[in-house]
């Protein structure tokens, strides 16, 4: 497989725009990543490397989690995709390209292969992740960290959206009332509205280019059911049944799509596709339902989590939702 590249041509003046004495400040998303790495070493892992380190998520269509760039060193432009945000070196202690890195770190493994994270290596606000090899041709202790480096670069981007998602600070109030008047708690950031009607509650947050970018949640509940008879069909004609007043822009399932379903703790987790009515300005984005049995209120709860990003990568918010679906809890009056 071809690693994809793309010009940045665009972003390379504003570099220039440093102070002499001053770092530029490094540029690119936050899940695109510059990989600087030998060629020969790059030819014989990057199928491997993308499978693992980019594991594409579903959304509207099948979306890669993180976009991976190569950088050859051999090619004096790898110095200006050294100015990425984000950076993962893949070499020996030899190689000129990881030597920066080294020179920055506070301390640097021993046993090896080994991988450690140093910032503003080459530009400000700039993470450079180290795959300290061998030798800078050991294909097989690359692979080696692969899985491991995954669930790192994964749980840092992860971090990054949790803190972004709530500068404005979680809304404490608003889950001390549902706790005490609702029955259930759901943590959200300040910049969500929330309303009720009829014993359903919509959180929204449509603040940022209204229109453009809609993340909503919407909690209802019924009488308990048993978890073994809580079936896709069921969970989707539940969400069905939810006043379209709920679905801003008018939307309904897309059961062409198909469905993802796994079992989760006290119930299950559907995924899908939403896509606007026929009538409509045509749209679609992606849903997540839980369906959570809480026994002890005789409640089970429908969470129906969903997203419209038009031409905008998804990932990000769907984390964001998924952390707040994460927060819900049955209360115990």
């Amino acid at each position: 497989m071809a690693m994809r590249k793309f010009w940045i041509a665009s972003l390379l003046g504003t570099l220039a725009v440093a102070g002499c004495n001053q770092s530029p400040v490094s540029y690119g998303a936050q899940n695109s990543i510059i990989v600087i790495a030998a060629d020969p070493l790059w030819e014989s892992v990057q199928d491997t490397v993308a499978m693992v380190l980019e594991p594409p998520i579903f959304t509207v269509r099948e979306e890669r989690t993180f976009d991976l760039t190569h950088a050859s060193p051999a090619n004096p432009v790898w110095q200006q995709f050294r100015m990425w945000r984000q950076v993962l070196v893949i070499g020996d202690a030899d190689d000129s390209w990881v030597q920066p890195a080294l020179e920055k770190a506070d301390s640097v493994p021993t046993e090896l292969p080994a991988f450690f994270q140093v910032r503003d290596v080459w530009a400000r606000n700039q993470e450079v992740t180290v795959v300290l090899l061998p030798s800078s041709s050991d294909r097989a202790a690359l692979l080696e960290l692969l899985p491991e480096l995954h669930a790192y670069v994964d749980g840092r981007f992860r971090a990054y959206v949790r803190e972004r998602m709530f500068t404005s600070g979680p809304n404490d109030e608003l889950r001390e009332a549902l706790e005490s008047s609702a029955g259930f708690s759901l943590t959200v950031p300040n910049v969500y509205r929330v309303a009720e009607l009829d014993s359903v509650y919509v959180f929204r947050n449509d603040q940022q280019r209204q229109s453009e970018l809609i993340r909503s949640i919407v909690v209802s509940w019924r009488e308990a059911l048993p978890v073994e008879e809580i079936t896709p069909e069921l969970v989707l004609a539940w969400r069905d049944s939810l006043s379209l007043d709920f679905h801003d822009p008018m939307q309904m399932v897309d059961h062409d799509r198909g469905v993802q379903a796994r079992e989760i703790d006290g119930g299950v987790e559907i995924r899908g596709v939403w896509k606007t009515l026929p009538d409509d300005w045509p749209g679609a984005g992606p849903y997540v339902e839980r369906v959570v049995v809480c026994p002890e209120q005789d409640r089970t709860y429908l969470l129906d989590a969903w997203l419209y990003a038009p031409g905008q990568g998804k990932y990000e918010y769907m984390l964001q939702l998924e952390t707040i679906l994460d927060t819900f809890a049955c209360t115990a009056s």
